[in-house]
């Protein structure tokens, strides 16, 4: 149960194959670290617990499961974010004469932990081969809570610093709870933890050390960012007690580590790749919407009348699309174009709220010259494209950096193959053709024009006209940036902490759709506000979780979020011809850490010690009271 005590090996391992509770170790960084320690001014050290919590999704897992003994075909259905990972997954696990098709309809919420299959899923589906006949089954809340869980990592972080705050080297220690067993995939959120540490700072000596633990407890999943949130938390902390310690103010001390522009592309010291980046404008704007001198002086002013009030802020990076080989990278999509001029887009891309299917239908009528009330999108069909196609799904902020430009590339190749067709019945060049509004014409006369789907009967079928497929993978590299920045009231009587004020900047390159945009980054901060002020998993001796449902898990409420100043800064993204960042969760990574260290600004006025995330009444009124005195003195 506890991650000290599973390193130590005090009990027996709770796999005895295993030998110990280590389940994976890996050691991460590079420069010359002992000499940055005996270089440095000072070195600050800090003691970080990110605590397990539960992805909770609008939607639990659920699945129909339907074999047909006479075709030996398997047809699932599932509240997954991939069905193509899904029917790989399954055709691993089981066997059956004909195909495995997998479906993955409109899907309530996905956050991670629904990029697997679990045990209770092949139990349905080993229940419908036996008995021939369908079988349905749909978890609990209950179960849901207890499936799996994220998060979950103590970590131990020194830095060697010079007295402007410049970090010369680090070191990390990070244990991670990985459950009592191993789901698929769990292992990426310590390492991103570990490996991604450094963030947006220009760090040239660090040294990693990772444990992975088996415990008593239920297994590890992916949840929103993937160890990103987690490292995040524990870094930006850090430069939190950097600027404390220095007496430098907390954005000061964070923009003379960034990564400067010039340095881009760059590669961190744990061997991770940045294609661009150019961060001092966000942090610019951050302080300029939020008015962060103002907030200031409003804190000084509020503390002399004897109030609780603190000022955070909080820096961060977040991958999009994925990390891994070509595989984790890829996306493919199909277009075809039929005698009637509608356009359908297949993609591989499987969405759970994200609103890829207007994005992709945007993306498509921009490219082909189509109104975008022609198009359909169809998506969570593992034969909808190619039964063993890329099909990674829709995680790790990959739907529009990857998905979007499988389709803008497939829209591209059938663009071209438009304009040669009708170029040469027009009898003109492909130079001077154009296609708006699903009409093919010349530029000096677009009274003679062919429909679109005239011309794409020429092309393909003359029935049915045609299609294109391709595969696009992402170059590795692409990163989002954020800076957020928060202002607290806590009430000292009581604990309660208030969200008084909340700015959020994102750097999430050129915007396909501001709306959506828009909605991701609200859904990320309240999330992440959850998580920082609310959610939490505890556990009893013997591994099982406390919590049972909504009504001892906490979950933000609308009232308890505060109104949120939120902008998008774009910086066209180098590795596509969109331009575009991943979104879905960068505000998550950023949100938690920037609310903590605004309650610690706060605590710190009087002397209370820090408090561990959640940030609840309870262990924020002990904190106060644990003090020889209180704000009003």
């Amino acid at each position: 149960n506890d991650l000290e005590e599973a390193l130590s090996n005090k009990f027996a391992p709770l796999h005895e194959i295993m030998g110990d509770n280590v389940c994976a170790y890996q050691r991460t960084g590079g420069g010359n670290v002992e000499a940055a320690f005996e270089s440095a001014t000072k070195v600050i050290t800090g003691n970080f617990h990110v605590p397990r919590i539960a992805p909770m999704a609008m939607e639990g897992r659920a699945c129909i499961s339907s074999y047909d003994s006479n075709s030996g075909n398997l047809t699932f259905y599932s509240s997954n974010q991939s069905a193509h990972d899904i029917e790989h997954h399954l055709h691993e696990i089981i066997t059956v004469p004909g195909h495995i098709r997998v479906f993955a309809p409109d899907v309530g919420g996905g956050f991670g932990h629904k990029h697997h299959i679990y045990p209770e899923e092949v139990c349905a589906i080993v229940y419908s081969i036996r008995s021939g006949l369908p079988v349905k089954w749909v978890e609990s809340r209950s179960e849901n809570i207890h499936s799996s869980h994220s998060r979950g990592l103590e970590a131990s972080l020194s830095a060697a610093v010079n007295p402007n705050g410049k970090i010369l080297g680090l070191k990390g220690r990070f244990l991670s709870d990985m459950g009592a067993f191993w789901i698929s995939g769990a292992f990426t959120s310590p390492d991103n933890a570990a490996k991604r540490i450094t963030g947006p700072y220009d760090i040239q000596a660090y040294d990693g050390e990772q444990f992975c633990l088996m415990t008593n407890r239920p297994p590890m999943t992916s949840y929103r960012g993937a160890g990103q949130p987690e490292g995040t938390f524990c870094m930006e902390r850090l430069m939190d007690l950097i600027a404390r310690e220095l007496d430098i103010d907390p954005i000061e001390v964070r923009r003379v580590n960034l990564i400067s522009p010039k340095s881009f592309p760059y590669k961190t010291v744990a061997g991770i790749p940045y294609v661009d980046g150019d961060y001092e404008p966000v942090i610019d704007r951050a302080i300029e919407k939020s008015q962060y001198q103002e907030l200031l002086r409003q804190r000084d002013e509020d503390r002399k009348s004897g109030k609780l009030v603190g000022v955070g802020v909080a820096i961060s990076t977040k991958g999009s699309g994925g990390t891994g080989g070509d595989a984790a990278r890829s996306s493919a999509a199909k277009i075809s174009i039929d005698r009637d001029g509608g356009v359908l887009i297949a993609t591989d891309i499987s969405p759970h709220g994200q609103g890829n299917a207007t994005t992709f239908a945007q993306i498509a009528a921009d490219t082909l010259g189509v109104v975008i009330e022609d198009i359909t999108v169809q998506w969570g069909d593992s034969h909808l494209i190619e039964p063993f196609g890329p099909g990674a799904g829709t995680y790790a902020s990959r739907g529009l950096v990857i998905g979007g430009h499988a389709v803008h590339q497939t829209a591209e190749q059938l663009r071209e193959s438009l304009v040669e067709t009708g170029a040469r019945v027009l009898e003109t060049s492909s130079a001077n053709i154009r296609i708006s509004s699903g009409r093919i014409h010349s530029i000096q006369d677009p009274s003679h024009y062919l429909s679109i789907g005239q011309v794409a009967c020429m092309i393909g079928d003359e029935f049915n006209g045609c299609e294109h497929y391709s595969t696009f993978t992402l170059p590795p590299g692409s990163f989002a940036f954020a800076m957020h920045v928060a202002y607290v009231e806590i009430d000292i009587e009581t604990g309660h902490v208030q969200v008084k004020d909340f700015t959020a900047v994102h750097d999430v390159g050129n915007l396909i759709n501001p709306m959506i945009v828009n909605g991701q980054i609200h859904g990320g901060i309240v999330q992440g506000f959850g998580e920082a002020m609310l959610e939490g998993i505890s556990y009893a001796e013997d591994g099982r979780p406390n919590e049972w449902s909504f009504m001892d898990y906490s979950m933000p409420l609308a009232e308890d979020l505060p109104k949120m100043k939120i902008e998008t800064y774009a910086t066209e993204a180098r590795n596509g011809a969109l331009g575009v960042r991943g979104i879905g969760e960068m505000p998550s990574v950023t949100a938690p850490v920037v609310l903590a260290n605004a309650v610690h600004d706060a605590l710190s006025s009087i002397g209370a010690s820090m408090v561990e995330i959640p940030l609840s009444q309870e262990k924020v009124w002990k904190a106060i009271n644990a003090t020889s005195g209180k704000a009003a003195d």
